[in-house]
């Protein structure tokens, strides 16, 4: 596979403010308005400040009781300071349900998989290289991937951007498949095998029970990601819709060295989902065990890999065995989005199962080549 786009990411500072919102506000001024300016323009708006990312300059806003998100939009659009105001709008996880019966890691070994046993031949891979899984969370007391998450120096293994707390646990499963995918523990007599023999998971929430959440969340993730020291990023989710912020915290991220792998999307469309569209990220479809891209054939009427020009490479997504917690997560107000099986794994599809496949041997080629770049 010809991995050679490569995402940079920057730091981000983050301030926090402790009360909940559904739907936060993203404000970016020109650079030619001054810090009092935004201040005052805030200020007037009646607007609540929730956080500030001074690395890219983004406000997240929330609209006080009694005072619409509308109005607050529409003044700062008519200023001439305003860059750009808007809702933080939705992801979702690109999960496509599948009821079939246990299979075999084809991904891993068939000829129309990736062929992962030369590349081991080659590398195991580093466990100084981080792969940071943005996703439901991480069942990081899984068998198969508890020796295989990374800490901070506070002993976290991520952070909850949905419940703003230190516990990314996964309360729907999605995380968890896409975590064992990418980088399950080798060799050790348990489950699967993941594509990262010894590289580690960062584990990130921005997505709920129910696989979704706010794109505010996600760019607060990114950023937490390279500030501690992730070298891939592995997003299965996205939306239909171009997003500023998002699009902007990519490009930050695109100059600092860290790989993004993206999830190009289970609508059998001829057009790929953001962030995967983004120049700066690497659009990853999805294969059956025939080389095929999957299609309503596999995955049920509507359903299929998108496809088109911005499309980077394809990788087995149909079918795929990994992780997955061993009981309910019971997050879910519908038990059809709770992923999870007594005996720990199963097999699932979807362009989110492809994406960490390419995230996993990003990580293996950043252990040969830490040198290496977007190039």
């Amino acid at each position: 596979m010809n991995i050679n786009k490569i995402i940079h990411i920057a730091i981000f500072s983050i301030i926090l403010c402790g009360f909940s919102y559904a739907s936060p506000i993203l404000l970016k001024f020109y650079d030619s308005a001054e810090r009092p300016l935004q201040n005052e323009l805030i200020a007037r708006s009646s607007a609540i400040v929730s956080g500030y990312i001074e690395e890219i300059k983004l406000w997240k806003l929330q609209s006080p009781d009694g005072k619409s998100e509308d109005d607050i939009i529409n003044f700062f659009k008519s200023r001439p300071e305003v860059k750009y105001c808007y809702k933080s709008r939705q992801r979702h996880a690109f999960f496509t349900p599948n009821d079939t019966n246990y299979g075999s890691q084809w991904g891993l070994t068939s000829s129309n998989g990736i062929n992962m046993e030369n590349a081991w031949n080659t590398s195991f891979g580093l466990s100084s290289v981080i792969i940071a899984v943005i996703d439901t969370g991480v069942d990081y007391n899984h068998p198969d991937l508890k020796n295989k998450m990374w800490k901070s120096p506070k002993g976290y293994y991520g952070w909850d951007f949905v419940g703003n707390d230190n516990d990314p646990a996964d309360d729907n499963g999605h995380g968890t498949h896409v975590s064992g995918i990418a980088a399950a523990e080798t060799n050790n007599a348990e489950g699967i095998a993941g594509v990262a023999v010894n590289p580690r998971i960062m584990a990130l929430k921005v997505l709920d029970s129910e696989g979704s959440g706010h794109e505010c969340d996600e760019v607060e993730a990114i950023m937490w990601a390279v500030r501690n020291g992730a070298r891939v990023i592995n997003m299965s989710f996205g939306s239909n819709s171009y997003d500023p912020a998002e699009s902007e915290a990519c490009s930050y991220a695109f100059e600092k060295g860290v790989f993004i792998a993206a999830a190009s999307g289970n609508d059998n469309f001829p057009a790929v989902s953001y962030p995967a569209a983004l120049s700066t990220t690497f659009a990853v479809g999805a294969v059956n065990e025939s080389g095929d891209r999957c299609s309503p054939s596999d995955w049920g009427t509507g359903h299929g890999s998108n496809y088109g020009p911005q499309l980077d490479v394809l990788a087995p997504g149909n079918d795929i065995m990994s992780t997955v917690p061993n009981t309910n997560p019971g997050g879910a107000s519908n038990d059809n989005y709770d992923i999870w099986d007594i005996s720990g794994y199963l097999p699932e599809s979807g362009t989110s199962m492809a994406c960490p496949f390419v995230a996993g041997l990003a990580s293996i080629i950043f252990s040969i080549r830490p040198d290496y770049g977007p190039e």
